[in-house]
């Protein structure tokens, strides 16, 4: 009887002394787990992911889009909700026309890229950006003088050329894949 008498005077301190336990337990796990809070995918179009480190890499660059469209150096939100939106379906349309463009055996070739540089079917994107600012008209020479001081640039700039050739590339296989589905 005496037992019962002492387990029903420390019940309170034992009851609390599980729950501190519990709670502790609890924290300690939230702790030392090793979740990153972050997702590692966003989507997945047709069982290929978009990550979310190369949509951050996107909407970055839409981003800096945008800041050199409106001179500016900050985005407000709906600028910056428009960068995102942007580089989400730019992402899901990439998937989509790679998956496409792979499954039917629809490419761009090396000799294709070297004629949208420097050959007679320039692409409107490289003729806009290597214009003479004096003429407006295409130089060829300019880009291949670029392109001999590619190894001199800043990483910066060889990242932007990377970006702009994988943009002119990627241009060229949507233009083939539409007239494919056009004809």
């Amino acid at each position: 009887m005496a037992i019962i008498g002492t387990i029903r005077k420390k019940a309170g301190v034992l009851v609390v002394a599980i729950i501190a336990l519990a709670i502790l337990s609890f924290i300690f796990t939230d702790l030392f787990s090793n979740r990153d809070p972050r997702p590692t995918k966003i989507a997945n179009v047709n069982g290929m992911d978009i990550s979310f480190q190369e949509f951050e890499t996107t909407t970055a660059k839409f981003e800096e889009r945008l800041k050199q469209q409106y001179n500016t150096s900050s985005l407000s939100n709906e600028q910056s909700f428009e960068a995102k939106r942007q580089a989400y379906q730019s992402l899901v349309s990439e998937k989509l026309l790679k998956q496409e463009c792979e499954s039917i055996g629809l490419s761009v070739s090396e000799a294709e890229m070297n004629d949208m540089f420097f050959g007679t079917f320039v692409h409107p994107s490289v003729r806009q950006s290597f214009a003479d600012p004096t003429t407006g008209q295409y130089n060829p020479q300019v880009v291949k003088q670029y392109i001999a001081q590619f190894d001199k640039l800043p990483e910066e700039q060889k990242l932007q050329w990377t970006d702009f050739e994988n943009s002119v590339k990627e241009s060229r296989l949507q233009e083939k894949y539409n007239s494919l589905v056009v004809s």
